[in-house]
């Protein structure tokens, strides 16, 4: 996850489809394209890049696991973007070419990713 957190300060989208993601193919972070945009509309609003409080990762099979990032985007003017805490949780898969995320979603406030049992 570190070096995936490397290339998403650097607003690097190619590095980030190309070595950390496998998204289905209607997901809007699929392609460059879509999760370059992404990055033009965080930094119109002042983005800057995100700092990391915890990474936690829960394995469910030998192929497939979830990880949990909490963060805080914080902006060129180095305040934070509300909510200030954000929570995702990544779905992640071993592909021959590595582990790879394939899905994602944001947690409300005060939430945590649940791990099976």
């Amino acid at each position: 996850m570190s070096e995936y957190l490397r290339a998403w300060n650097a607003h690097d989208a190619a590095t980030i489809i190309k070595d950390f993601y496998h998204l289905d193919p209607g997901h809007r972070w699929s392609t460059v394209e879509g999760l370059q945009a992404e990055f033009d509309r965080l930094k119109a609003e002042g983005y800057d890049r995100s700092e990391i409080h915890g990474i936690t990762g829960c394995v469910i099979t030998a192929d497939t696991g979830q990880v949990e990032l909490r963060f805080t985007r914080l902006k060129t003017d180095g305040t934070f973007m509300p909510p200030e805490q954000r929570v995702s949780v990544y779905q992640v898969r071993r592909f021959d070419d590595g582990w790879r995320a394939t899905n994602m979603a944001g947690l409300a406030p005060g939430e945590s990713m649940k791990c099976p049992e």
